[in-house]
């Protein structure tokens, strides 16, 4: 299978997850600012080493012009999470607690269904599969500690009027769509 995204994609996704500091609602960015990438990214650094990541996989992290309509299509079908809450040492180590899921609510306020690995399509399990593998290698410790989920998309859409909210180790994140950057559809 090709992997969905090439490496030098995902160096420059990994950087912006590592680098990105934000609020914990969504940002007022202006919708004409193309910056799918670090607005898809929460960070929520709680002090004393404490931190939690958000990471929503979505359809305008893949720009239109790199000929992947599948793969954009893919990530519009289902909403892909990472989530992590790690703790960092004072020698630079971490540990990572085993989260409970998270609860995805879409804009209609209607709770989006997990999926298990036999309700999804196999074009997502592969995708999902290469996703973890790229992030283990491209963050080593750091990578291998993000635990990624798969939702049916309910009424969420990255590119349409709406949003996303997840709830995860006792806070709402938000997100607002359309995701800055990408078209209305």
């Amino acid at each position: 299978m090709q992997p969905v995204f090439k490496r030098a994609k995902w160096l420059f996704v990994a950087l912006l997850v590592l680098s990105t500091a934000a609020p914990l609602q969504s940002r007022p960015w202006p919708r004409n600012a193309p910056n799918a990438a670090d607005y898809l990214v929460i960070n929520d650094n709680r002090r004393n080493g404490d931190i939690v990541l958000v990471f929503w996989m979505a359809s305008p992290l893949i720009p239109a012009s790199s000929g992947t309509q599948s793969t954009r299509d893919l990530l519009d079908k289902y909403v892909i999470l990472g989530v992590v809450h790690a703790h960092v040492n004072k020698d630079a180590t971490f540990r990572f607690d085993n989260a409970a899921t998270p609860e995805v609510t879409g804009f209609k306020n209607e709770q989006l269904q997990l999926l298990d690995l036999e309700a999804m399509s196999p074009a997502i399990v592969g995708s999902l599969a290469t996703v973890k593998a790229a992030f283990s290698q491209l963050f080593g410790q750091f990578g291998k500690g993000i635990q990624w989920f798969v939702f049916a998309n309910g009424s969420v859409n990255p590119r349409s009027n709406g949003g996303l909210a997840v709830q995860f180790e006792n806070e709402k994140y938000t997100y607002t769509a359309p995701v800055p950057g990408c078209p209305t559809t």
